[in-house]
């Protein structure tokens, strides 16, 4: 399979967005992802990852709080909605989405735990859409964009953060 996010799509409204699934050998496309209650601007598709049997993807929400969508491939149909415990208007929620072995990192980088778009990343399980964690850096500050981009793989986690200062 490939997943493909189309963020700007308008099919919706202007900038609700959306993402393809698409059989990677035949490049026929197999579904079209909405999220259940998307809504113009929302940006479906800014960020799109795939595991085994499972799609995330990113609903940034320019200007807003931010959701993950879950979809099982073999049904196209949307499973859960992830959103943070403590998700706050222009956090971001969504800008990265990442998942390996029933396990899902999402950053936020626009969150302010350590200051104005200081950032975050979250970790939850994909079964239960339960929130397992939240990661923060122990020097993290403002506008360090944490959770600008995050990977995982098994147990481990990595979050990128665009706006640290490493001189």
């Amino acid at each position: 399979h490939a997943l493909v996010g189309a963020s700007f799509d308008n099919e919706l409204g202007t900038l609700a967005g959306t993402a393809y699934l698409f059989d990677a050998v035949t490049g026929q496309q197999r579904a079209k992802f909405f999220g259940s209650d998307t809504d113009p601007f929302d940006q479906v598709g800014r960020a799109v990852a795939i595991d085994g049997g499972t799609a995330l993807i990113g609903a940034r929400a320019l200007a807003a709080i931010g959701a993950v969508y879950v979809f099982d491939l073999a049904t196209a149909q949307q499973t859960a909605k992830l959103s943070a415990s403590d998700g706050e208007f222009d956090d971001n929620f969504g800008i990265s989405v990442a998942v390996d072995a029933g396990l899902a990192v999402i950053g936020a980088d626009g969150d302010d735990d350590n200051g104005n778009f200081s950032g975050s990343a979250y970790l939850f399980d994909v079964a239960s859409g339960q929130e397992l964690t939240k990661i923060l850096p122990a020097d993290g500050a403002a506008e360090g964009h944490f959770g600008f981009r995050v990977a995982i793989d098994g147990a481990t986690v990595v979050v990128y953060a665009h706006g640290e200062d490493y001189a």
